[in-house]
Parts: structure tokens; C-alpha cells; sequence
């Protein structure tokens, strides 16, 4: 086997591997594609106490694909669920490190009401909300789309993104003692743990010049 052919062979594996890891290659500079496990949301309910179930029958906040591109100005995030019910009040929150820090990185928010306006609350490392510009969500079929200034974060050479869904009956996720819903988190594998108090992250996605 000649050196091109080898080189050929060698990059057709290395993406075959990322794709099984579920941190697929990126279609060009400043992106990245992710996959995440389908039906396996999870549900938590307080009546009367509180607790988690499997739901693997919840389309809503089931993550299913991530992409994320860091362009030079901003930042796209894409996740795409199963079957988008926008009857409900949903949250996306995505995780972006700008350093390899354990615990620095920051929030985004982004929050959707039936009837009202879409909003987006960015946090510091610190859990300080963020004053930065507009960061637009939407929704388009079933992908949540959020873009959000790359001064937002001081405009860092890469990002990493981990994130996770919640449909939302009463309540908010972040009191756990209220919340009644369903739960998605970024992950590679079924077999990670579904804990919301622990994130896994994509790859370094570079910014493109």
C-alpha cells in the first residue's frame, strides 16, 4: 500500500471513530457536530415526593443532535430534539468553556413561553448574569436555534459546548424541591449517568477567522 493510500485509509477510520464516540469531525473550521442517545429522557415528579423515571416516550426534550459554530463575531448552538411541543414551557441551557478550568465556564439560557417572548439570561463563571449585546433564540420546525455574541465571553480562540433540554411543568430545574418535568443531557453514551450537576463536553471548537 503506497503513502496515499494509507493516509486515505488512516482519515476514513479516524471518522468512523468519531462518529461512534459521537463528536463527529467537523464540516469545516469553527464547527462542530455532536449525537446524542435518542429516548432517553428522564422524568422528575414531586407528588408526593420527588423523584426520577425513565420517559423514554417524551419527544420534547429529547436532544438527538448538536451543532455548534464559532464564527468570528458569534456563536451558533443548533440542537435538534425529536418532536418539538411548543405547547410547553422549555428551556435549553448551554455549557461553553472558554479554559480547561475546572468549573470556568459560562450559561446560556435561552427560555420559551407559550405566547410570550423568547429570552436569554448568559451567566459568568461566577453565576453573574452577563450584560453583552442581544443573543437571539428561535425556533425553526424542531431545532432550537441560539446565537450569542462572542464578546459575550470575551471572545476566547475556542469554545467547548455541553448542554442539556428541560420541558417544564411548575417549577424550575434549579430547585429541585419544585420542579416537575423532563430531562435531556449532552451525552456521548446511554451509559453516562443522566446528573445534571455534571457536564461532558465536545471538542475544541476553534474560532474561524
Amino acid at each position: 500500500m503506497n503513502a496515499r493510500a494509507i493516509i486515505k485509509a488512516a482519515s476514513a477510520l479516524a471518522g468512523i471513530s468519531l462518529s461512534v464516540l459521537g463528536l463527529a469531525a467537523p464540516a469545516q473550521a469553527g464547527q462542530w457536530v455532536g449525537t446524542d442517545p435518542g429516548h432517553d429522557v428522564a422524568a422528575y415528579s414531586c407528588k408526593p415526593g420527588c423523584h426520577w423515571k425513565d420517559a423514554p416516550g417524551n419527544a420534547s426534550a429529547d436532544m438527538v443532535r448538536e451543532q455548534v459554530t464559532y464564527r468570528h463575531e458569534k456563536i451558533k448552538i443548533t440542537v435538534t430534539v425529536r418532536d418539538l411541543d411548543t405547547s410547553s414551557a422549555f428551556a435549553l441551557t448551554s455549557i461553553l468553556k472558554k479554559t480547561e478550568r475546572a468549573g470556568r465556564y459560562y450559561g446560556v439560557i435561552a427560555a420559551f413561553s407559550p405566547g410570550k417572548t423568547p429570552q436569554v439570561t448568559i451567566r459568568n463563571p461566577h453565576g453573574t448574569p452577563v450584560s453583552c449585546g442581544a443573543a437571539t433564540p428561535r425556533v425553526a420546525g424542531d431545532k432550537i436555534k441560539v446565537v450569542v455574541p462572542a464578546r459575550c465571553l470575551h471572545s476566547p480562540d475556542w469554545v467547548r459546548w455541553s448542554g442539556y433540554m428541560r420541558v417544564i411543568f411548575p417549577g424550575d430545574l434549579d430547585n429541585d424541591a419544585k420542579f416537575e418535568g423532563y430531562f435531556d443531557k449532552f451525552r456521548t453514551s446511554s451509559d453516562t449517568p443522566l446528573n445534571k450537576h455534571t457536564y461532558e463536553f465536545s471538542r475544541r471548537i476553534y474560532r474561524a477567522a
